[in-house]
């Protein structure tokens, strides 16, 4: 059941999310990657998102996370938000500016920054983002979401 309501006011923020990343849950998008040749998932034994070896091969500290791993969260909190009016009129935009390693807690935010009229119903403009357990900025963006 959707939480947001028509009454929103500009500058409110959804109550946060605390979700950590588990390497299980990283491996989820890490594993499996959409061969288009064969149009089926193929798991790849090694890669920086998997191996630590590989991935201080490739100049990285360890393991990271695919950002679609947490972008993939940002979008069930909005879910979870708005409810339909995410799901049918879906509008996300994000950009992901560090890295996530397994085991970072990660906290989701959702702040309302513009709301209108939109034929019977009521868009709402939001700013998201996820921040790391040092509260650095991991990803931040814009979504949209229809309250009738």
């Amino acid at each position: 059941m959707a939480i947001a309501t028509r009454d929103l006011a500009v500058g409110y923020e959804f109550p946060s999310r605390v979700k950590t990343i588990t390497l299980e849950r990283a491996n989820v998008y890490a594993d499996l990657h959409l061969s288009t040749a064969e149009m089926r998932f193929m798991v790849h034994p090694k890669s920086i998102y998997n191996d630590d070896a590989f991935a201080k091969r490739h100049g990285l500290p360890g393991p990271v996370v695919a950002g679609m791993t947490y972008a993939t969260l940002v979008s069930a909190m909005l879910v979870d938000l708005f409810g339909e009016g995410y799901v049918n009129v879906v509008k996300l935009h994000t950009k992901f500016i560090k890295l996530v390693r397994p085991g970072d807690a990660l906290t989701l935010r959702a702040i309302v920054t513009d709301k209108a009229k939109e034929g019977s119903a009521v868009r709402f403009n939001l700013e998201v983002r996820c921040e790391n357990q040092r509260g650095e900025p991991v990803l931040v963006g814009t979504a949209s979401a229809l309250v009738p």
